[in-house]
């Protein structure tokens, strides 16, 4: 089963996503190697593609990953948002230790 990154209440118009509220989430600073992770999650496999626009929904504002962001990308074991590494570079959004310790080894 993959593990689900980032699917917040407020980027789907249905609530209780896995992730809860973007809010609760959010931190002052990310992980140190955060700029690695963000890296990595961009070098997602896409899995599902959608042809929309979007944006920020803390700031209203667009993002380099506006285009297509509810887009589904992959690394086979975990599952999350095309949008979902500007929420983590931005925002500093808290990730799964599961998750991190993943990507770390």
């Amino acid at each position: 089963m993959l593990g689900l990154l980032g699917f917040y209440d407020e980027l789907d118009d249905r609530s209780s996503q896995p992730s809860g509220s973007i809010r609760d989430a959010v931190r002052p600073v990310g992980e140190p190697d955060e700029a690695d992770l963000v890296v990595y999650l961009d070098a997602g496999h896409v899995l599902i593609d959608v042809m929309e626009a979007g944006h920020d929904v803390i700031t209203g504002s667009t993002h380099r990953h506006s285009p297509g962001c509810s887009s589904l990308a992959t690394d086979g074991a975990w599952l999350w948002r095309l949008d979902f590494p500007h929420y983590l570079e931005t925002h500093h959004v808290a990730l799964p230790q599961t998750f991190l310790e993943h990507v770390r080894s």
